[in-house]
């Protein structure tokens, strides 16, 4: 089965992190908390490696976004 990725759009920080759909701090586009408020950001996907690369080209955030260190997609 393909692995599925997600893109955290942060708009307090001003940046993008492209998690693996399994990591902890993803936990499936879901984030690591109970329940998210949605005041901070949002998840985009789930998308395969390719698109998830690709489509941090089409969000309109800073040029800060890079792949999630902890899961190293």
């Amino acid at each position: 089965m393909e692995e599925r990725y997600y893109i955290y759009e942060n708009w307090h920080r001003k940046r993008g992190r492209i998690h693996l759909a399994s990591c902890g701090y993803c936990n499936d586009g879901r984030g690591p908390q109970q329940a998210d408020s949605g005041k901070n950001g949002r998840w985009h996907g789930p998308f395969d490696r390719n698109h998830a690369f690709a489509a941090v080209e089409h969000l309109q955030m800073s040029a800060d976004i890079q792949p999630r260190a902890v899961c190293n997609p």
